[in-house]
C-alpha cells in the first residue's frame, strides 16, 4: 500500500504486474482501469483548479493554443503522491525501463486542461527528445491520469497501437490511431516510443487530468548528468522516493 490516505489500491501480486507490463511491451500502450479511488481524482482536481484557473493558454500548434499546462503538482497538493508512487506503476516503469539503467526517475508531473475549439494535437513520440538509441531502448513510460472523463469528443489521448520500439523508425505507423476512453480513477500507460497525441475537443466542456512521467537514467559507468528534478519535489517528496526523486538503483548502490 502506499501511505494513509493517499487513496491507492492494494500492491497487486508481481504476476499482475509482469502482466500489465508484457501487454504494454506489446501494445506500446495498456489501461488500468480503477487504478486508483475516482475520489482521489476528484479531490486533486479542486486542489489544483485554482492553479488551472490563473495558468494562461500555451502558446504554438503543438502544446495548444487551448490548452493550459502546469507542473511542480508534488508541492501544489499532497494527493499528488499516489499518483505519483502508486506502486502498479512504479513496479511496471521500473520492469520496462531498467534493463537500460541503474534507476529510474520521476520526469515530469504536469496538470493539461484541454478547453472546448481545443485543436488535435500533432502525434509525437517522447522519446525523440532523447539524442540516443531507437528501436530498442525505452526510455520513459508516460501516465495519463484523467481528472474528468476522457472521449474521443472532448480531446481523449490517441495511441497508435503498435507504433512503438522498432516500428517507430518505420515512416508511417502500420495502424490507425485509437481514442482511448478514461474515467477518473483509471490509467493509460503508454511508452516514450509510442506516437500519441491529445485528440480535439469538440464539446462545451473543459477535459482535465494529468500526466505523470517515469525514466531511465543511464548507467553509472557511462558520462551522465541526472536530471534536476529535486526542486519540483522539494519537502513535499513523497514516501517511497529518495533525494532527487531516485526511485531504484538496482545495483544496491546509495
Amino acid at each position: 500500500m502506499t501511505g494513509p490516505g493517499l487513496g491507492a489500491r492494494p500492491v497487486l501480486p508481481a504476476d499482475d504486474i509482469a502482466q500489465w507490463t508484457a501487454a504494454l511491451l506489446r501494445d506500446g500502450y495498456c489501461v488500468v482501469r480503477g487504478a486508483i479511488e475516482p475520489d482521489l481524482a476528484a479531490g486533486l482536481d479542486r486542489d489544483l483548479a485554482a492553479d488551472f484557473a490563473r495558468t494562461p493558454f500555451c502558446e504554438g500548434g503543438f502544446y495548444g493554443a487551448r490548452t493550459r499546462r502546469f507542473g511542480r503538482l508534488l508541492t501544489r497538493s499532497s494527493r499528488a503522491a499516489a499518483l505519483v508512487a502508486h506502486p502498479l506503476v512504479v513496479g511496471i516503469a521500473e520492469r520496462v525501463l531498467s534493463p537500460w539503467c541503474d534507476m529510474i526517475q520521476l520526469n515530469l508531473t504536469q496538470a493539461i486542461a484541454l478547453h472546448p475549439r481545443a485543436l488535435p494535437q500533432l502525434p509525437h513520440r517522447d522519446q525523440d527528445m532523447w539524442r540516443g538509441q531507437q528501436g530498442e531502448v525505452e526510455y520513459l513510460v508516460n501516465v495519463m491520469w484523467p481528472f474528468t472523463p476522457y472521449r474521443g469528443e472532448n480531446g481523449a489521448t490517441q495511441i497508435w497501437p503498435h507504433s512503438h520500439g522498432i516500428q517507430a523508425l518505420e515512416a508511417a505507423p502500420a495502424s490507425a490511431p485509437i481514442a482511448i476512453a478514461l474515467d477518473p480513477g483509471d490509467a493509460l500507460l503508454f511508452l516514450g516510443s509510442t506516437l500519441h497525441g491529445a485528440g480535439g475537443n469538440r464539446t462545451s466542456q473543459v477535459r482535465r487530468g494529468a500526466i505523470i512521467s517515469e525514466v531511465l537514467t543511464p548507467r553509472r559507468r557511462q558520462m551522465r548528468r541526472l536530471f534536476k528534478i529535486s526542486e519540483q519535489a522539494g519537502n513535499a517528496r513523497p514516501q517511497g522516493l529518495s533525494q532527487g526523486s531516485r526511485r531504484k538503483d538496482r545495483r544496491g548502490i546509495a
